[in-house]
């Protein structure tokens, strides 16, 4: 068996008669294949409703051609909107028919569909969205993913993907709910927030107490710090960084 990558797969036989399964759009790409009106009126019919066109195909004979959707995840359209309400502009990147892209691509609110695309070419988008200056999230859980999520900034892979896709992301997500990925910028940008407010109160704070307790104001002020009251003071310090970062675990997940 061999993988055409981001179209099907190819058997050939002890006979040496050649077996595939393969997208309908490859398929038609190549001219040495007859399609007849029927198929294509099936091919287009199915397109439009968003389904995806399989075909199965022995040596230069089309033997069958199936229509596959794809269902959409019950939150899909939620955390689409949530990202969009971040200032997140989103993408699909799909192998699928521009048809049926399309169509997925408006039940969510996503805009901008790239479609019929290899797996070299979603990396190929992502780099050069990259190369623009953008930070660039993908989520994916396929095989035909793996390029681009490992090009990615950050990368989300579903539990239940790929291995591959799981070993190259950077994220897993437990469950199946889509909305947990605008949770966990949230989460990433609170986290971040507090790490920055606890290293300037930390500075902050060491610059005026250390050159207090160790006396270098007493030639001009004539005070000096107890010890004691300096090593509290140090305690002080950590209590109110931890204190802050706890507040961390205020921020809850609410699918």
């Amino acid at each position: 068996v061999r993988v055409i990558p981001g179209r099907g797969l190819s058997y050939t036989s002890s006979e040496n008669t050649e077996y595939r399964i393969v997208s309908f759009d490859f398929i038609r790409q190549e001219s040495s294949l007859e399609i007849n009106e029927e198929l294509i009126s099936f091919a287009t019919r199915h397109a439009t409703n968003g389904r995806t066109l399989i075909a199965g195909v022995k040596d230069k004979e089309i033997l069958w051609v199936m229509a596959a959707g794809d269902t959409l995840r019950k939150d899909a359209f939620q955390a689409m909107s949530q990202l969009h309400e971040m200032g997140i502009h989103t993408l699909l990147l799909t192998g699928d028919n521009h048809e049926a892209a399309t169509a997925l691509a408006h039940k969510v609110g996503i805009k901008e569909v790239h479609a019929r695309l290899l797996p070299s070419d979603k990396k190929d988008i992502i780099q050069s969205l990259k190369s623009q200056g953008n930070r660039v999230l993908m989520a994916g859980d396929g095989i035909n993913d793996a390029e681009a999520l490992s090009s990615a900034d950050v990368s989300v892979a579903m539990a239940k993907g790929s291995n591959l896709a799981l070993d190259i992301a950077s994220i897993t997500l437990i469950g199946e709910q889509l909305s947990s990925i605008p949770f966990a910028i949230k989460l990433s940008r609170f986290t971040h927030s507090i790490i920055r407010q606890n290293l300037f109160w930390a500075f902050f704070y060491n610059v005026i107490c250390i050159p207090l307790a160790a006396g270098l104001f007493f030639p001009f002020t004539g005070f000096t710090l107890n010890p004691m009251i300096a090593g509290a003071a140090m305690s002080l310090s950590s209590v109110i960084v931890v204190t802050n970062s706890l507040r961390i675990s205020r921020l809850k997940f609410n699918p």
